[in-house]
């Protein structure tokens, strides 16, 4: 079975471009896209992690490309619970599909163990694939708050979170 010919020249450009349906439901997954909640995860993470990893003030496709292999969150799911990832997992081919997903999955299964709830998780195709950067974010998020919730301390850091869309407020106290 032949491909498609793909259109060249203005508007034709990107190999991927959505179209009717998938157009729309491309559209409607990137308007609930919350930058507000996406910084509150990103200072957490960065500081869980020690190292200014994410940056703030980012689209879903930035976030998407930083995590997609899967190594930045099983660091950070080592810093909340040690040795939760091994270091054969961790080494295993970047930006081969199979082990990405495999790094993500991982991630979420340690996420699941200490306290996530299924229905707030993500699937390791949603992040791997850009099938659904909301779900990630939305996981992400909860599982700060399943965090906070258990008083979970990271190096003497708690992350504080509040309801909403306020900020979270870092600090160095065990609470």
């Amino acid at each position: 079975m032949a491909l498609p010919k793909t259109k060249s020249g203005p508007g034709h450009n990107k190999i991927n471009q959505a179209f009717g349906y998938s157009a729309e439901q491309d559209a409607k997954q990137k308007s609930k896209w919350d930058t507000v909640q996406y910084n509150q995860v990103v200072t957490w993470m960065n500081t869980v992690l020690g190292k200014q990893l994410l940056e703030k003030d980012k689209d879903s496709a930035y976030l998407q490309k930083t995590l997609e292999n899967g190594v930045i969150l099983c660091e950070f799911i080592n810093k909340i619970k040690a040795n939760s990832v091994s270091a054969k997992i961790m080494k295993q081919m970047q930006g081969n599909n199979i082990f990405d997903k495999q790094r993500i999955s991982v991630f979420v299964t340690k996420a699941k163990e200490i306290g996530l709830p299924g229905h707030s998780s993500f699937e390791a195709g949603d992040l791997r694939d850009d099938n659904n950067m909301t779900s990630v974010l939305n996981g992400l998020y909860s599982f700060g708050r399943v965090c906070h919730d258990k008083k979970i301390a990271f190096n003497g850091i708690t992350a504080k979170a509040k309801m909403g869309n306020q900020a979270w407020s870092i600090s160095n106290e065990d609470t």
